[in-house]
């Protein structure tokens, strides 16, 4: 009877342990997935700045492109905005949105990194592979 006892035992940890690493793959695949994530919102950014950039250094220039392609538009008047510095205003304002969205996916991803190691620790210590 002890036998049968100590071997459920050994099985129910079998298990546990199974669930533990199939638990550690599901959070280095989403850690993954978002460091992906992550990748294509620094791209986006980067191609936001340099949108900025070219808008900041010619303001003028941009207006004319801005123009040409609605040709019905009027000019901006006295006091109202010209194109350039609405698109300009819009471009800040989704930079300022998607710095604040990778600020948070780099905290979700540490915090995922973090807890991912205690976790395999703790599953490494119950297999007994401590290095």
């Amino acid at each position: 009877i002890s036998t049968l006892k100590s071997e459920q035992t050994t099985r129910n940890e079998y298990q546990k342990l199974q669930a533990a690493i199939s638990y550690l793959s599901f959070r280095s695949r989403s850690i993954e997935s978002k460091s992906t994530e992550l990748r294509f919102k620094e791209e986006q950014r980067s191609s936001l700045e340099t949108s900025i950039e070219k808008i900041e250094s010619d303001p003028e220039e941009w207006d004319k492109r801005f123009a040409a392609f609605r040709p019905n538009s009027s000019p901006a008047g006295p006091g109202q905005p010209k194109q350039s510095e609405l698109r300009l205003q819009m471009l800040q304002e989704r930079l300022k949105d998607l710095n604040s969205d990778i600020l948070a996916l780099e905290t979700e991803i540490l915090t995922a990194k973090n807890e991912l190691a205690s976790f395999e620790s703790f599953v490494q210590s119950k297999i007994g592979l401590i290095e």
